[in-house]
């Protein structure tokens, strides 16, 4: 839910930027790509939050330890944009060009579902 949001807060602004012209303004980018990284922080840390409030079984425990990296990695493809502009550019480049972190992080999330529903 809170992530539905930050995409839908996120996409209202470019909208609103993109109707009242903002977008010709030098504060408006700088703004987007700290909206970008403050939001999906703030999406993984009340998930994790929310995870730990939370009274579960031990095994329901144990997967959302191990099903954790999931939201870690999707955290980290939307803010990997914003972030590298700060950054230096040849990483993420380089980054981009080896590795799909969308097709990791597919794969990944279904392995450990398949582990989880096929363990006695």
């Amino acid at each position: 839910m809170i992530y539905t949001l930050s995409n839908l807060i996120i996409y209202l602004t470019q909208t609103a930027g993109t109707i009242f012209n903002f977008n010709q303004k030098y504060w408006f980018f700088p703004l987007i790509r700290i909206l970008y990284i403050s939001l999906f922080i703030f999406t993984l840390i009340s998930f994790i939050y929310f995870i730990n409030k939370t009274t579960i079984s031990i095994k329901e425990n144990d997967f959302l330890k191990l099903y954790i990296i999931i939201p870690v990695l999707l955290t980290f493809t939307k803010i990997i944009f914003p972030l590298f502009y700060y950054l230096n550019t040849d990483i993420l480049i380089g980054l981009i060009n080896t590795v799909s972190l969308d097709l990791i992080t597919l794969i990944l999330g279904s392995l450990i579902i398949i582990k989880i529903l096929f363990q006695r």
